[in-house]
């Protein structure tokens, strides 16, 4: 088959349309599996501990961690999808900035701070706020990316109509 124009146009405009198609279904599965799985570890966190160590005081404040790593799993998804979509998108400055974010940018500073003032609750609160921070962070990394591939999509719909009629 001869490749035409229009043909160029319209698989440009359906692999645009996907990579917004798959970067909210993405998101929607793992924020279901994330819901999924930090609710049945959130329930079952004590007797998880109590696996490892069945010492009441480590299983108390096992427990804590947990159910605060738990109520974070849920800002996960973000921060995930939005740096994959970066990284499969070509755009590897975006993708090493958000990598860094959850165990760099925000984690560092945090452990060097919150258990100097917090103690015990500083070294559980680590991780989570580290994690938190960086979800919303990315937030706006994917909104602006969906942005500009709104902008696109509206531009290929747009320009390829005036295409047809130059062919």
């Amino acid at each position: 088959e001869i490749v035409t124009l229009k043909n160029l146009i319209n698989l440009q405009q359906l692999c645009v349309e996907g990579v917004k198609k798959s970067y909210t279904f993405s998101l929607k599965i793992m924020l279901l599996a994330m819901l999924i799985i930090s609710g049945a570890m959130f329930a079952l966190s004590s007797d998880l501990i109590a696996v490892f160590q069945p010492d009441p005081d480590v299983v108390k404040i096992g427990t804590f961690s947990l159910r605060l790593q738990c109520l974070t799993f849920l800002f996960q998804p973000f921060l995930i999808a939005t740096n994959m979509l970066y990284q499969s998108t070509g755009h590897a400055k975006g993708a090493t900035f958000l990598a860094l974010l959850r165990n760099g940018i925000f984690y560092y500073p945090l452990v060097f701070t919150l258990p100097h003032f917090l103690k015990l609750l500083g070294v559980q609160l680590v991780q989570p706020l580290a994690d938190i921070l960086s979800a919303l962070t990315a937030i706006p990394f994917g909104v602006h990316f969906m942005r500009n591939l709104d902008k696109k999509i509206a531009e290929q719909k747009s320009s390829a109509p005036q295409k047809r009629k130059a062919e």
